[in-house]
Protein backbone atom coordinates (compact mmCIF):
# COMPACT_ATOMS: atom_id res chain seq x y z
CA UNK A 1 0.00 0.00 0.00
CA UNK A 2 1.08 3.59 -0.80
CA UNK A 3 0.63 7.27 0.90
CA UNK A 4 -0.84 9.90 -1.19
CA UNK A 5 0.80 13.48 -1.78
CA UNK A 6 -1.03 15.76 -3.10
CA UNK A 7 0.90 19.49 -4.11
CA UNK A 8 -0.73 22.88 -4.86
CA UNK A 9 -3.73 21.69 -6.73
CA UNK A 10 -5.84 24.24 -8.17
CA UNK A 11 -9.01 23.81 -10.47
CA UNK A 12 -11.31 26.05 -11.89
CA UNK A 13 -14.29 25.57 -14.27
CA UNK A 14 -14.53 28.47 -16.47
CA UNK A 15 -13.89 31.85 -14.25
CA UNK A 16 -15.43 29.85 -11.15
CA UNK A 17 -12.45 28.51 -8.77
CA UNK A 18 -13.26 25.49 -7.12
CA UNK A 19 -9.75 24.24 -5.72
CA UNK A 20 -7.08 26.65 -4.48
CA UNK A 21 -3.56 26.06 -3.99
CA UNK A 22 -4.57 22.32 -2.17
CA UNK A 23 -1.83 20.50 -0.11
CA UNK A 24 -1.90 17.44 1.89
CA UNK A 25 -0.68 14.19 2.68
CA UNK A 26 -2.48 10.58 3.90
CA UNK A 27 -0.18 8.36 5.75
CA UNK A 28 0.03 4.95 4.71
CA UNK A 29 -2.71 3.04 5.71
CA UNK A 30 -4.82 5.79 6.71
CA UNK A 31 -8.80 6.65 6.26
CA UNK A 32 -8.78 10.41 5.42
CA UNK A 33 -12.58 11.98 5.11
CA UNK A 34 -13.08 14.71 3.06
CA UNK A 35 -15.71 16.46 4.36
CA UNK A 36 -18.07 19.90 3.66
CA UNK A 37 -21.25 21.01 1.64
CA UNK A 38 -21.90 20.38 -0.96
CA UNK A 39 -19.94 22.54 -3.41
CA UNK A 40 -16.52 23.21 -1.42
CA UNK A 41 -14.86 21.15 -3.63
CA UNK A 42 -14.20 17.60 -2.31
CA UNK A 43 -15.53 15.70 -5.14
CA UNK A 44 -13.51 17.20 -7.76
CA UNK A 45 -10.28 16.92 -5.89
CA UNK A 46 -11.46 13.21 -5.03
CA UNK A 47 -11.81 13.08 -8.88
CA UNK A 48 -8.24 14.85 -9.72
CA UNK A 49 -6.78 11.81 -7.62
CA UNK A 50 -8.59 9.26 -9.73
CA UNK A 51 -7.70 10.85 -12.94
CA UNK A 52 -11.13 11.56 -13.82
CA UNK A 53 -10.32 15.19 -13.65
CA UNK A 54 -7.22 16.91 -14.42
CA UNK A 55 -6.05 19.98 -12.42
CA UNK A 56 -5.09 23.48 -13.63
CA UNK A 57 -1.94 23.29 -11.48
CA UNK A 58 -0.09 21.10 -8.60
CA UNK A 59 0.67 17.40 -8.94
CA UNK A 60 -0.50 14.22 -7.30
CA UNK A 61 1.87 11.85 -5.77
CA UNK A 62 0.97 8.20 -5.07
CA UNK A 63 3.83 6.45 -2.72
CA UNK A 64 6.83 7.79 -5.10
CA UNK A 65 4.77 7.73 -8.08
CA UNK A 66 3.84 10.90 -9.81
CA UNK A 67 0.35 9.79 -11.17
CA UNK A 68 0.06 13.84 -12.95
CA UNK A 69 -0.12 12.81 -16.67
CA UNK A 70 -1.22 9.26 -16.09
CA UNK A 71 -4.18 8.55 -17.52
CA UNK A 72 -6.97 6.97 -15.17
CA UNK A 73 -6.89 3.45 -16.29
CA UNK A 74 -3.27 2.96 -15.73
CA UNK A 75 -3.56 4.46 -12.22
CA UNK A 76 -4.61 1.33 -10.35
CA UNK A 77 -6.81 3.37 -8.01
CA UNK A 78 -9.66 0.97 -6.49
CA UNK A 79 -12.87 3.68 -6.91
CA UNK A 80 -16.22 2.96 -5.23
CA UNK A 81 -19.15 5.71 -6.55
CA UNK A 82 -21.84 7.27 -5.02
CA UNK A 83 -24.23 5.45 -7.44
CA UNK A 84 -21.59 2.23 -7.11
CA UNK A 85 -21.89 1.66 -11.27
CA UNK A 86 -22.68 -1.90 -10.44
CA UNK A 87 -23.56 -3.82 -13.66
CA UNK A 88 -27.37 -4.57 -13.42
CA UNK A 89 -27.40 -7.75 -15.57
CA UNK A 90 -24.46 -9.33 -13.98
CA UNK A 91 -24.39 -11.32 -10.72
CA UNK A 92 -22.64 -10.86 -7.94
CA UNK A 93 -19.80 -12.83 -8.48
CA UNK A 94 -19.45 -11.41 -12.21
CA UNK A 95 -19.62 -7.89 -10.97
CA UNK A 96 -16.64 -8.39 -8.25
CA UNK A 97 -14.46 -10.85 -10.73
CA UNK A 98 -14.95 -7.72 -13.36
CA UNK A 99 -11.96 -5.83 -13.10
CA UNK A 100 -9.77 -9.22 -12.73
CA UNK A 101 -11.37 -10.38 -16.05
CA UNK A 102 -10.32 -6.88 -17.94
CA UNK A 103 -6.73 -8.21 -16.82
CA UNK A 104 -7.04 -11.16 -18.03
CA UNK A 105 -6.36 -12.97 -15.17
CA UNK A 106 -6.60 -16.67 -15.22
CA UNK A 107 -10.15 -18.54 -14.00
CA UNK A 108 -9.05 -20.33 -11.72
CA UNK A 109 -7.55 -17.45 -9.54
CA UNK A 110 -10.68 -15.40 -10.52
CA UNK A 111 -13.10 -18.03 -8.57
CA UNK A 112 -10.43 -17.95 -5.43
CA UNK A 113 -9.85 -13.81 -5.20
CA UNK A 114 -13.74 -13.38 -5.67
CA UNK A 115 -14.58 -15.91 -2.65
CA UNK A 116 -11.88 -14.47 -0.42
CA UNK A 117 -13.29 -10.88 -1.14
CA UNK A 118 -16.95 -12.24 -0.83
CA UNK A 119 -15.81 -13.56 2.65
CA UNK A 120 -14.01 -10.35 3.36
CA UNK A 121 -17.17 -8.60 2.50
CA UNK A 122 -20.12 -10.83 4.13
CA UNK A 123 -21.66 -12.05 1.03
CA UNK A 124 -21.46 -15.40 1.46
CA UNK A 125 -24.20 -17.39 -0.32
CA UNK A 126 -25.26 -15.09 -2.87
CA UNK A 127 -22.92 -15.36 -5.38
CA UNK A 128 -25.11 -16.46 -7.81
CA UNK A 129 -27.71 -13.46 -7.27
CA UNK A 130 -28.48 -10.29 -9.61
CA UNK A 131 -27.19 -7.46 -7.86
CA UNK A 132 -31.02 -6.28 -8.71
CA UNK A 133 -31.95 -8.62 -6.17
CA UNK A 134 -29.89 -7.12 -3.42
CA UNK A 135 -30.08 -4.46 -0.92
CA UNK A 136 -28.77 -1.12 -0.89
CA UNK A 137 -26.22 -2.21 2.04
CA UNK A 138 -25.75 -5.25 -0.24
CA UNK A 139 -24.83 -3.42 -3.26
CA UNK A 140 -22.36 -1.20 -1.59
CA UNK A 141 -20.35 -4.07 -0.17
CA UNK A 142 -20.29 -5.55 -3.39
CA UNK A 143 -18.68 -2.13 -5.25
CA UNK A 144 -16.60 -2.93 -2.13
CA UNK A 145 -15.26 -5.86 -2.85
CA UNK A 146 -15.22 -5.19 -6.49
CA UNK A 147 -12.79 -2.03 -5.95
CA UNK A 148 -10.58 -4.03 -3.59
CA UNK A 149 -10.01 -7.08 -5.72
CA UNK A 150 -7.50 -5.81 -8.05
CA UNK A 151 -5.28 -5.01 -5.36
CA UNK A 152 -5.56 -1.42 -5.98
CA UNK A 153 -2.59 1.41 -4.51
CA UNK A 154 -5.32 3.12 -2.97
CA UNK A 155 -9.07 3.30 -2.38
CA UNK A 156 -11.30 6.28 -2.87
CA UNK A 157 -15.06 6.46 -1.99
CA UNK A 158 -17.04 9.16 -3.04
CA UNK A 159 -20.49 9.40 -0.73
CA UNK A 160 -20.71 5.73 -0.95
CA UNK A 161 -23.39 5.91 1.87
CA UNK A 162 -25.71 8.89 1.17
CA UNK A 163 -28.49 6.32 -0.63
CA UNK A 164 -29.07 4.13 2.62
CA UNK A 165 -31.24 4.48 5.60
CA UNK A 166 -30.09 5.45 8.76
CA UNK A 167 -29.88 2.24 10.08
CA UNK A 168 -28.05 0.36 7.62
CA UNK A 169 -25.46 3.45 6.73
CA UNK A 170 -24.67 3.16 10.61
CA UNK A 171 -23.60 -0.07 10.30
CA UNK A 172 -21.76 0.43 7.10
CA UNK A 173 -19.74 2.91 7.91
CA UNK A 174 -18.06 0.46 10.60
CA UNK A 175 -17.99 -2.11 7.93
CA UNK A 176 -15.78 -0.18 5.69
CA UNK A 177 -13.79 1.01 8.66
CA UNK A 178 -13.64 -2.74 9.30
CA UNK A 179 -12.37 -3.70 5.75
CA UNK A 180 -10.14 -0.41 5.56
CA UNK A 181 -8.06 -1.42 8.32
CA UNK A 182 -8.06 -5.28 7.26
CA UNK A 183 -6.53 -4.58 4.27
CA UNK A 184 -4.87 -1.71 5.00
CA UNK A 185 -5.28 0.46 2.04
CA UNK A 186 -4.42 4.26 2.06
CA UNK A 187 -7.98 5.89 1.70
CA UNK A 188 -9.55 8.89 0.88
CA UNK A 189 -13.67 8.91 1.52
CA UNK A 190 -15.53 12.33 0.65
CA UNK A 191 -18.88 12.85 2.61
CA UNK A 192 -20.74 16.01 3.51
CA UNK A 193 -21.70 14.27 7.17
CA UNK A 194 -20.17 14.87 10.19
CA UNK A 195 -21.27 12.00 11.84
CA UNK A 196 -19.60 9.74 8.92
CA UNK A 197 -16.37 11.57 9.21
CA UNK A 198 -15.97 11.51 12.90
CA UNK A 199 -16.96 7.46 13.01
CA UNK A 200 -14.61 6.64 10.18
CA UNK A 201 -11.53 8.86 10.24
CA UNK A 202 -8.03 8.72 10.93
CA UNK A 203 -8.12 12.46 9.94
CA UNK A 204 -10.42 14.93 8.58
CA UNK A 205 -9.84 17.22 5.89
CA UNK A 206 -12.59 20.09 5.89
CA UNK A 207 -12.98 22.25 3.14
CA UNK A 208 -14.54 25.61 2.54
CA UNK A 209 -15.09 27.19 -0.39
CA UNK A 210 -11.82 25.37 -2.16
CA UNK A 211 -9.26 25.85 0.13
CA UNK A 212 -8.50 23.46 3.54
CA UNK A 213 -10.49 25.00 6.58
CA UNK A 214 -8.82 22.30 8.96
CA UNK A 215 -7.15 19.34 8.89
CA UNK A 216 -7.08 17.58 11.89
CA UNK A 217 -7.85 13.82 13.49
CA UNK A 218 -11.58 13.46 14.65
CA UNK A 219 -10.95 14.33 18.14
CA UNK A 220 -8.66 17.67 17.78
CA UNK A 221 -10.95 18.61 15.30
CA UNK A 222 -14.37 18.95 17.04
CA UNK A 223 -12.65 19.83 20.30
CA UNK A 224 -10.55 22.52 18.88
CA UNK A 225 -11.56 24.00 15.75
CA UNK A 226 -9.46 26.39 14.33
CA UNK A 227 -12.27 28.90 12.91
CA UNK A 228 -16.11 29.56 13.60
CA UNK A 229 -17.10 27.62 10.20
CA UNK A 230 -15.09 24.72 11.58
CA UNK A 231 -16.89 25.02 15.31
CA UNK A 232 -20.15 25.35 13.84
CA UNK A 233 -20.10 22.87 10.77
CA UNK A 234 -18.31 19.86 12.93
CA UNK A 235 -21.01 19.83 15.94
CA UNK A 236 -23.60 22.77 16.46
CA UNK A 237 -22.11 25.58 18.08
CA UNK A 238 -23.64 28.16 20.18
CA UNK A 239 -22.06 31.16 18.89
CA UNK A 240 -22.21 34.24 21.61
CA UNK A 241 -20.63 37.82 20.59
CA UNK A 242 -18.94 39.27 23.80
CA UNK A 243 -15.74 41.35 24.99
CA UNK A 244 -12.17 39.21 26.06
CA UNK A 245 -11.09 40.23 29.45
CA UNK A 246 -8.00 39.39 31.64
CA UNK A 247 -8.87 39.32 35.38
CA UNK A 248 -6.08 38.45 38.69
CA UNK A 249 -8.00 34.70 37.79
CA UNK A 250 -7.60 34.51 34.30
CA UNK A 251 -9.17 34.91 30.50
CA UNK A 252 -13.19 35.77 30.56
CA UNK A 253 -15.42 36.37 27.56
CA UNK A 254 -18.49 38.06 28.79
CA UNK A 255 -21.34 39.65 27.63
CA UNK A 256 -24.85 41.10 29.41
CA UNK A 257 -25.24 39.18 32.34
CA UNK A 258 -23.02 36.02 31.70
CA UNK A 259 -18.92 35.55 31.54
CA UNK A 260 -17.35 32.01 31.15
CA UNK A 261 -13.67 31.49 31.82
CA UNK A 262 -11.13 30.57 28.98
CA UNK A 263 -7.77 29.90 27.58
CA UNK A 264 -5.84 32.62 26.32
CA UNK A 265 -5.32 32.39 22.41
CA UNK A 266 -2.68 33.86 20.45
CA UNK A 267 -3.39 36.77 18.78
CA UNK A 268 -6.23 38.35 21.05
CA UNK A 269 -6.36 41.19 23.04
CA UNK A 270 -7.58 41.95 26.57
CA UNK A 271 -10.97 44.24 25.40
CA UNK A 272 -11.24 43.15 22.11
CA UNK A 273 -14.85 42.03 20.76
CA UNK A 274 -15.15 38.43 20.19
CA UNK A 275 -17.27 35.31 19.05
CA UNK A 276 -17.15 32.57 21.50
CA UNK A 277 -18.39 29.37 20.63
CA UNK A 278 -19.79 26.86 23.28
CA UNK A 279 -20.98 23.23 22.35
CA UNK A 280 -24.25 22.43 23.86
CA UNK A 281 -23.13 18.73 24.57
CA UNK A 282 -19.66 20.02 26.37
CA UNK A 283 -21.76 22.49 28.87
CA UNK A 284 -21.65 21.63 32.39
CA UNK A 285 -25.56 21.92 34.08
CA UNK A 286 -26.46 22.25 37.52
CA UNK A 287 -29.05 23.53 40.10
CA UNK A 288 -27.15 25.87 41.88
CA UNK A 289 -24.24 28.53 41.13
CA UNK A 290 -20.93 27.44 40.75
CA UNK A 291 -17.77 29.11 40.22
CA UNK A 292 -17.57 30.85 36.57
CA UNK A 293 -21.45 29.48 36.05
CA UNK A 294 -23.98 31.80 34.20
CA UNK A 295 -27.78 31.69 34.83
CA UNK A 296 -30.33 30.89 32.14
CA UNK A 297 -33.87 29.92 32.12
CA UNK A 298 -35.49 26.88 30.16
CA UNK A 299 -37.90 27.64 27.36
CA UNK A 300 -38.40 24.52 25.44
CA UNK A 301 -37.08 20.53 26.16
CA UNK A 302 -36.97 19.00 22.96
CA UNK A 303 -36.56 14.77 23.23
CA UNK A 304 -34.61 13.44 20.35
CA UNK A 305 -33.90 10.10 21.86
CA UNK A 306 -30.03 9.18 23.57
CA UNK A 307 -30.13 13.60 24.56
CA UNK A 308 -32.64 16.23 24.89
CA UNK A 309 -31.87 19.57 23.81
CA UNK A 310 -32.89 22.60 26.88
CA UNK A 311 -33.39 25.57 24.86
CA UNK A 312 -32.71 28.17 27.07
CA UNK A 313 -32.73 32.17 27.65
CA UNK A 314 -29.30 33.30 28.45
CA UNK A 315 -29.80 36.85 29.53
CA UNK A 316 -31.67 37.90 25.98
CA UNK A 317 -29.12 35.57 24.34
CA UNK A 318 -31.14 31.77 22.71
CA UNK A 319 -28.51 28.97 23.38
CA UNK A 320 -29.14 25.17 23.13
CA UNK A 321 -27.47 22.94 25.68
CA UNK A 322 -27.58 19.22 25.81
CA UNK A 323 -27.97 16.42 28.67
CA UNK A 324 -28.42 12.35 27.99
CA UNK A 325 -32.38 11.50 28.39
CA UNK A 326 -31.71 9.80 31.77
CA UNK A 327 -31.73 13.23 32.90
CA UNK A 328 -34.67 14.93 31.19
CA UNK A 329 -37.10 14.90 34.02
CA UNK A 330 -34.94 17.02 36.64
CA UNK A 331 -35.40 19.90 34.18
CA UNK A 332 -38.75 21.45 33.19
CA UNK A 333 -40.09 24.71 31.50
CA UNK A 334 -39.40 27.80 32.99
CA UNK A 335 -36.84 26.56 35.71
CA UNK A 336 -33.14 28.50 36.13
CA UNK A 337 -30.37 26.29 35.55
CA UNK A 338 -26.81 27.25 35.76
CA UNK A 339 -24.62 26.55 32.98
CA UNK A 340 -20.39 26.23 33.04
CA UNK A 341 -17.93 25.70 30.30
CA UNK A 342 -14.67 24.44 30.07
CA UNK A 343 -12.10 26.51 28.99
CA UNK A 344 -10.03 23.62 27.43
CA UNK A 345 -12.21 22.78 24.43
CA UNK A 346 -13.71 26.60 24.38
CA UNK A 347 -13.27 28.59 22.08
CA UNK A 348 -13.00 32.05 20.43
CA UNK A 349 -12.60 33.82 17.63
CA UNK A 350 -12.00 37.22 15.32
CA UNK A 351 -15.53 39.09 14.49
CA UNK A 352 -13.79 40.27 11.55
Amino acid sequence: MSEIKIQNISKSFGSACVLNDISFEVKNGHLLSLLGPSGCGKTTLLRIIAGLEYADEGSVFVGERDLTPVPVEKRNIGVVFQNYALIPHMTVFNNIAYGLKIRKVKPDIIRKKVQEYISLVGLEGMTDRKVTQLSGGQQQRVALARALIIEPDILLLDEPLSALDRKIRAEMQYEIRRIQQQVGITTVFVTHDQEEALTMSDEILLMHNGRIEQLSTPKDIYNHPVSLYASDFLGKANTLVGILEFRDNGWFVSGDGWSFQVCPQEGFTAGEQVYLAIRGEQVAISSEPTDNSAACTIKNIIFTGEICRLMVDLQGTAMTVSCINVLADCFQIGQTIHIRVDPNITHYFKTS
